[in-house]
């Protein structure tokens, strides 16, 4: 990112297609989502539902997330500003290895598993292959991850005229501590939407047929789901 250039479309039409030709990959899919109001009531109130990460609206305010992202990235690189550069390496895959797999949620989930895991660099950016931009940062959520709080430090500090707070080294440390209690709040998360999940499910009439997809066996007759109409 040497040329400090976005590279999105400046013609002022966005094309959906622009960042798939950049070598992007779509994982969009099917989540299933779940809300308790009232946890600690004897019987709590479970509301399951079902969020299509397709839905143009979504899509919208995704990509527009992303265009942030590569514009924070483009902005650090040119002013030499540490910042979480968030990338992944390329993982060559295929798209068409998978055509035997249906469109959609099951072709999403069989290609994020190939997917490599995304890499940091707090000095320049680095190419995040799955997104198909040269360089990325997390910028769009400071109030519920600390990493893009700590970039709203930096470049507001640059702005303003003054160092930014955090060295390459500081803002590794911190990373590797958040990360750490980033991945236990992961376990806790599916830990606590797989009870509430089998606790609606428990609740309803056995008669009762719900509509899933098999997303991919993994022994016997054991199979990861995902509901797709609750």
């Amino acid at each position: 990112m040497s040329d400090c250039q976005c590279r999105w479309p400046t013609d002022g039409i966005f094309d959906c297609h622009w960042l798939p030709f950049q070598g992007a990959v779509d994982t969009t899919t099917l989540e299933t989502r779940i809300k308790v109001p009232n946890p600690d009531d004897p019987e709590p109130q479970i509301n399951l539902y079902v969020e299509n990460q397709a839905d143009p609206a979504r899509r919208l305010v995704s990509e527009m997330m992303i265009l942030c992202g590569e514009v924070i990235a483009t902005f650090g690189s040119c002013n030499n500003i540490p910042l979480p550069y968030r990338g992944q390496p390329q993982s060559n895959i295929d798209v068409s290895a998978f055509s035997h797999l249906p469109e959609g949620p099951v072709r999403s989930f069989a290609v994020v598993k190939v997917m490599r895991a995304a890499e940091f660099d707090f000095r320049t950016p680095i190419r995040h292959a799955g997104l198909g931009i040269p360089g990325y940062v997390q910028f769009t959520s400071p109030i519920r991850r600390y990493m893009d709080l700590l970039a709203h430090y930096q470049v507001k500090a640059y702005i303003r005229g003054d160092i930014p707070p955090f060295s390459a080294g500081q803002m590794e440390g911190i990373a590797s501590i958040v990360n750490m209690h980033h991945r236990v709040a992961r376990k806790l998360f599916s830990t606590s939407l797989r009870y509430w999940v089998l606790e609606y499910l428990r609740r309803q009439p056995k008669e009762r047929k719900f509509r899933a997809l098999i997303l991919r066996f993994i022994k016997d007759r054991i199979a990861a789901l995902l509901l797709t109409e609750v």
